[in-house]
């Protein structure tokens, strides 16, 4: 039995696991006029009906079919309806909404004094992170922004804090449909000694 909890916590920390999300409207409040369903069409597909959610203040549209999509660029196009009769029934115009779906690929780190870097996600071309875990010599894990740089999004995170020497990163990339698979990547802090034997060869 004990051979078994280590086998699954292995497991666990070092495979991903998606998150079930939902595609999510405003909240209607009760003042408002209030749909009874929501019209969805994912990429020019069959029309889909979703029925108001009751949530705190009102209802709202909250799918959670988006998770049987395939991985890669979607289109929706949503509409809100109260009646039997599309479109007589439904808002208009419509509204279209484009999303990506997937995991983000793990980190390729590089060090560069005093910052970890994570490969540059390309806008529209990958599935980005929202923002990278990382872990630093078995410690606490620290969640780290994606920030914007040229071309896409990156892990840009200083380590300037830690000592000098000898270091492991693990580092892990998150986004609204999971964690990748984690990356370790080590590295060595601190400032070359002074050049000694300097000169000129041939």
């Amino acid at each position: 039995m004990k051979k078994l909890l280590v086998v699954l916590a292995i497991v666990f920390l070092t495979y991903s696991f998606a998150e079930a999300a939902h595609l999510a409207s405003q909240v209607y409040i009760p003042s408002e006029i209030q749909p009874t369903y929501f019209r969805l069409i994912f990429d020019g597909g069959a029309a889909i009906q979703s029925p108001a959610v009751s949530t705190t203040g009102g209802v709202w549209l909250y799918y959670d079919g988006i998770n049987s999509l395939a991985d890669g660029q979607h289109s929706s196009q949503l509409w809100a309806c109260n009646g039997p009769t599309f479109p007589d029934n439904c808002s208009a115009p419509v509204v279209t909404y484009n999303f990506k779906k997937g995991l983000a690929a793990s980190a390729s780190p590089t060090f560069v004094t005093p910052y970890l870097n994570s490969q540059v996600y390309t806008i529209d071309q990958e599935i980005e992170p929202t923002y990278f875990i990382v872990s630093i010599d078995g410690g606490a894990s620290v969640q780290s922004p994606a920030i914007a740089t040229t071309g896409g999004v990156w892990m840009h995170y200083n380590i300037n804090t830690l000592p000098d020497g000898s270091h492991s990163a693990v580092i892990t990339t998150h986004n609204d449909w999971g964690n990748s698979v984690p990356a370790t990547y080590n590295f060595i802090k601190g400032i070359p000694a002074n050049p000694i034997g300097v000169r000129i060869v041939e």
